[in-house]
């Protein structure tokens, strides 16, 4: 079949394969001015796309692919004609309309999420300008290495790319120290890209320079005498603020120095060409915008410099459930510091706390015990479980669980009434056993509220213990009633 573009008699150069047509739609050719076009339905990152290629009859070269649509729509039945201005491509768009279905497979249903369905469809005409669009990709422009020394010579790089579908042939390209419209001086020599450069086309530009001692602007600029017809001379220049301070946290250690401090010693160091100004370090628990333990000031560092920073913390005085808790260490956390790097302002480590877990001395007496549990889970003891809380359960749930921490030990105890008193009015004083494998017992409330209780433990069986000294008596093998004495 004879076609329009037959009097090119396109050769191969491009080694990629790309799958075109993957729903057998036909693709389309036709004549522009100055070439041609061949367009048709490619797979994609996102989908099926539509996808094109642009022929030069002066330079006798062919674009890139270049994508024309980007979405997950289905694109099919693609036509292409044009005029002196733009190339027209007109195609079919069916929406992708995702909804949860059940499937059957080999006679078992299968429920899927986001199952694409095919939905409604559009005919749709998109237009491409017949020329070129040399730009600097944005971001590209960078210094190598980063962070150089002053007088160190550095590589100055950027990205320039060929946006649009006609070739550029000797494409100017220029750096500046400080922006060109304002006053920026060239730093080098105005470079050249030899040959055409294709639509789609990218290339790295480079050139080198002695590092400066402060900080500078840098520009590139494509095509800085507009020699180029060029569609958009926006995207034309990128710019990037270089030799700047770069601010880290080198190392972060901890150690304990007393029951309920730990110091928190922290290297910062200002790896970047220059000075950096007055900036802070604080220290946050478990994540980098946790709560602050502290603040202090770092000053300003010169570059190079490295400072050394402790921190005593009081472990004891946040509530925290783990033993052991990380600790962050943020410089400059509130980016007042214009930085060459900024991921790489915070660094952690794991600080041993408090003990008993809450780490918490609530009460403030000097020590953390079954009273600050209390405090800590705001909650009163019910021991006789009537639905309330006495006096003198806060009383027996203080005193016998506070020896339980103590010896380690876990026992359920049973609250019971005392013996009635002696004749002074007095309680009996128990007789102190051995201490026996204890488990969980019965809760006896008495309708007449005292202030003796009995604390009546039931040991599981174990073998007799041999006493050691003539006053201590062998582990009893049945229940021991013990009686406390709210004094």
């Amino acid at each position: 079949q004879t076609s329009r573009l037959d009097p090119f008699d396109p050769t191969p150069i491009y080694s990629e394969e790309i799958d075109v047509n993957p729903l057998n739609t036909p693709s389309d050719a036709t004549s522009i001015p100055g070439g041609g076009a061949v367009a048709g339905t490619v797979a994609s990152a996102s989908g099926v796309d539509v996808a094109a290629l642009f022929f030069d009859s002066e330079t006798e070269t062919w674009s890139h692919p270049i994508q024309l649509t980007l979405d997950d729509s289905v694109e099919s039945s693609v036509t292409l004609d044009s005029n002196n201005t733009f190339c027209a491509v007109s195609y079919l768009k069916t929406a992708t309309v995702r909804s949860a279905t059940d499937i059957v497979i080999d006679g078992s249903p299968i429920h899927v999420e986001n199952f694409p369905d095919p939905g409604q469809i559009d005919l749709c005409l998109l237009k491409v300008s017949l020329g070129s669009d040399p730009s600097v990709r944005t971001g590209s422009l960078k210094v190598i290495p980063l962070n150089p020394s002053v007088i160190e010579e550095v590589t100055l790089e950027a990205v320039v790319e060929n946006t649009g579908i006609r070739p550029v042939v000797d494409l100017e390209v220029e750096f500046y120290d400080g922006d060109p419209n304002s006053g920026g001086s060239k730093i080098g020599e105005t470079l050249v890209i030899a040959g055409p450069m294709v639509g789609g086309e990218t290339r790295t530009v480079r050139t080198f320079w002695n590092a400066p001692d402060s900080t500078r602007d840098l520009h590139v600029v494509v095509d800085p005498n507009r020699i180029v017809s060029d569609l958009d001379r926006s995207n034309n220049t990128d710019s990037n603020l270089a030799f700047l301070p770069d601010l880290l946290v080198e190392s972060l250690y901890a150690f304990r120095v007393t029951e309920n401090y730990s110091a928190i010693l922290a290297s910062i160091r200002n790896q970047g060409t220059v000075d950096s100004t007055l900036t802070d370090l604080e220290l946050r628990i478990s994540t980098p915008t946790g709560p602050v333990i502290e603040r202090q000031s770092v000053g300003s560092m010169p570059s190079g410099a490295t400072r050394e920073i402790i921190f005593i913390w009081r472990t004891d005085e946040t509530i925290h459930p783990e033993e052991f808790l990380n600790v962050f260490a943020i410089v400059d956390p509130f980016q007042g510091v214009i930085e060459s790097e900024e991921t790489n302002n915070a660094d952690s480590y794991r600080v041993e706390v408090a003990r008993f877990g809450f780490g918490a001395d609530i009460n403030r007496d000097g020590k953390v015990n079954s009273l600050d549990l209390l405090l800590l889970v705001d909650e009163k003891p019910d021991i006789t479980k009537d639905g309330r809380s006495t006096e003198d359960e806060f009383f027996f749930f203080s005193v016998e669980w506070e020896k339980l921490l103590n010896s380690g030990e876990t026992p359920t105890a049973t609250l019971a009434p005392s013996e009635t008193p002696t004749s002074d009015g007095s309680t009996p004083t128990p007789t102190q056993t051995a201490s026996p494998t204890s488990t969980p017992l019965a809760v006896t409330d008495t309708p007449t509220p005292t202030h003796t209780f009995t604390l009546t433990v039931t040991p599981s069986p174990s073998p007799t213990a041999t006493p050691e000294s003539p006053t201590e008596t062998p582990t009893p093998t049945a229940t021991t009633d013990v009686q406390t004495t709210r004094i």
